[in-house]
Formats: C-alpha cells, structure tokens, sequence
C-alpha cells in the first residue's frame, strides 16, 4: 500500500512514475471459470510477471540486504517485550549494514568502523513506541513526548569472538562520545551488558553480545528512572536472546545463494520498473520476506499481526507499488476482501475496479497512514487464488487500475 508505512510509503513512489500509454492490453487468455483479464483497464500499470528465475540468487551485490531480511524473522518486535509498544514509528529500511549502520546504534562515523572492523554481516531493527512520537536521534537520543519507546537492534558477526570485540567496541565509542555527561548503567541479570545513559534524560543504550550475535538497545522512559530503564532493557533481552538461541545459523556463503523468489511471490507483485533485487540501503523493497518480518514495516504491530493471522499468511512480498501476500488457501484470502482486513484502519467502501472480481476500495479522508497525510486517498484490495495484492494511490481511478493490473499479473502467473 502507499504509507501505510508498509503498505503505504511502499507504493508512494509509484505516483511519480513514468508514463505509459494510457490503456495497455493484457496478454494471455484466461482459463476455464476464470475471467478474460485482457479485458480489464490496467491503465499504464504492466502485467507481465518477472522472469525470476528458480534458482535466481543475492549474489555479492545483495547478500547482505537479504540474509538481514531473513534474520527479521528472528527478531522481536518491541510488543512482544511490552504490550504497550504497539506504533511502529517513523517508516526507514529495518534492515543494515557495516557500510550503513542502523540510526539507533549510535554515531554512524563509530559505529561503521566497528561494525566493518569485526565484520558485520547481517542486521535488523525493530522499534516500537506506546505514544506517537518516536527518538529524536540528535546528538544523545531522547523522547520529544514523554513515553516508553524500545529499538532493538540484532547483528551477526562472523564469529563469537568477533561479537564480542565489537560489542565491547561499540559500547566504548558510544560512551565516548558522552562520557563527560553519562554513566555506566549495569543490567544485573546480564552482567556482560555495555550500557550507559545520562541522568535526567529518561533513555539508555546498551549492548550485549551472545553467541555471533550482538543485540543492541536504545529504551526510553517517561521518567528519568534508571531503574525503569535497566527493567525494560533486561526484559527485552529476556525475550531476543532465546530466539537467537533457536536460530538455524546463515552464514555470509549461505546469503550468497540463498533463492530470492522462492515461492513466486515477488514476480506476481506489480512491479512497473521490473526490479528483481532489493535496491539497497535506501529502503527494502523488491523483496520476499516472513510474515513476522513483514510487521516492521506495518505501523500499528498488533493489528498487522491480526491481519496476517487472519489470513494465514505464510510469506509476503512488496515494491513500491503493491503487497502481495500468500495466504493458507483461496477462502482465507477472499476473507480480505469481504472483511476488509488490513494493516490500517478501515475506510469507507467506494466503487471496486470494474469488471474485477473478488476485489474492494476503500476512500480514506485526512490521515490514515495511506499516502500524503491531506486529501483522499484510496486503497483496493483484490484476491486471486491463494493471493491478495494491496495497492494504494491519491486517486481512485489510478487506484482501480493498479487493482485491475494486479488481478491481471496474478492470473498471468500460472505456471507453477
């Protein structure tokens, strides 16, 4: 969808897209009980699935971007640590990288050259808030409105031993960098944690490396209690450190080769600039991920969670313009049209994409996480087989094309 933070600034892009012609005709007959697709308006939205091949792989451009991905599903989302932290802050790539460290971990110039010296292979971030503001990442990170927030931020080194270093590292550049104005703060039940905060500003960083991995913190408070922080800091390490514990280890050789469509997923997102691979640091589009991992991107985490349940999701996949997701079978994922079941708040029905079936629009007014926050905007759901696409614009017709041209792709898609 568009801002739907996962949906939304996913799909806003594509409002600036290059024209094509006005109406295109879709190839490919259709088959028994299923309609002509190539009578649809689509609009100047393309049709043809992408030629991703089976054993189509991240090769050395990508690797890292989409091992990141798959260590999403490993990491927890600040709810799971406190039921509260349900908002999912301002949209960014969850993923990161040695060349390009997360926000939250500290100064991007410290934090590089420890991350590249130890070998940093994957990492990912999860950040949630129980009140809508979210870190003021200036100088030493604080709240602008008081209220609990938590990032939790997980990396694999190449080694244990390289975990460790770069923790230590990590915490030494950080308070560094603050040591004339913060102190350490120690988590007692995880004494091998590196953490510090400033007394009088209610957040605290931490680092504690286990295993390959080091997971880093950033907590914040509604008060200045140390004692608050240090809590929320051990619970969240009480909750990701079994995960890891669980975790089929990938190493950087097993990213090099791992599928990056599967399941056909990706090649049925509509997809006008026909990206295959993730684009890098900039964001995480044109890539295939886990229902769990899917949640970072979403703003409100317990309704996403909802959704995906509901529909009984089992893999997903996004570009700019459309998220696709597989569902159990074709009656769960008609359920998301008939129950208007999304990642945002429910709008109001307006006028489906003619001719297309198992499909709906809803007419949102001022914000509701879907596009710019004035004016309307318009998100349409469709289904197909064991599949639902999302597609979202400022304009209903453009909208109703994308739906159109996401039916089309996915009946165009067949071959498995």
């Amino acid at each position: 969808m568009t801002t739907m933070r996962g949906l939304a600034v996913l799909i806003i892009a594509i409002l600036t897209a290059v024209s094509l012609s006005s109406c295109s005709v879709v190839s490919g007959g259709p088959t028994a009980g299923e309609i002509d697709v190539r009578t649809l308006n689509i609009g100047k939205y393309p049709v043809k699935p992408l030629d991703i091949n089976n054993d189509a792989e991240p090769g050395m451009l990508s690797w890292s971007q989409v091992g990141s991905l798959r260590l999403g599903e490993d990491v927890a989302t600040p709810d799971q640590v406190s039921p509260g932290l349900v908002s999912n802050g301002d949209y960014h790539p969850r993923t990161f990288s040695a060349q390009s460290p997360a926000k939250d971990l500290g100064d991007s110039s410290d934090m590089q050259s420890v991350a590249q010296r130890h070998r940093l292979m994957f990492g990912f971030e999860s950040e949630g808030y129980d009140t809508d503001t979210i870190f003021a990442r200036y100088d030493w990170p604080y709240m602008a409105q008081n209220g609990t927030g938590l990032s939790i931020m997980v990396m694999q080194f190449g080694s244990p031993a390289e975990a460790s270093a770069a923790a230590t590292e990590f915490y030494e550049a950080d308070f560094g960098r603050y040591q004339d104005q913060n102190q350490p703060a120690p988590i007692a039940k995880y004494p091998d944690t590196h953490a510090h905060w400033r007394p009088g500003t209610p957040t605290l960083r931490s680092f504690l490396a286990h295993g390959p991995y080091v997971t880093a913190l950033l907590v914040a408070t509604p008060t200045a209690d140390l004692t608050a922080l240090t809590m929320l800091a051990q619970q969240a390490y009480d909750v990701q450190l079994p995960k890891l514990d669980a975790r089929n280890l990938i190493t950087d050789e097993d990213a090099v080769h791992l599928p990056l469509d599967p399941d056909h997923i990706l090649s049925r997102t509509l997809n006008p600039y026909a990206f295959e691979m993730p684009l890098g640091s900039s964001n995480d589009q044109n890539t295939v991920v886990g229902p769990h991992t899917l949640l970072n991107y979403e703003p409100n985490f317990v309704r996403a969670k909802q959704t995906l349940d509901a529909l009984g999701v089992t893999s997903a996949a996004f570009t700019d313009s459309a998220l696709v997701l597989r569902t159990a079978d074709p009656n769960h994922a008609r359920k998301a049209v008939t129950d208007h079941l999304t990642m945002a708040v429910d709008g109001s029905v307006v006028d489906v994409p003619p001719g297309v079936p198992d499909a709906t629009c809803l007419q949102y007014t001022g914000w509701a996480g879907i596009g710019s926050d004035d004016g309307f905007k318009f998100l349409c759901i469709v289904a197909y087989r064991q599949y639902v696409g999302y597609v979202a614009s400022l304009q209903l017709t453009d909208a109703q094309q994308k739906a159109a041209a996401q039916y089309a792709l996915f009946a165009n898609s067949q071959w498995e």
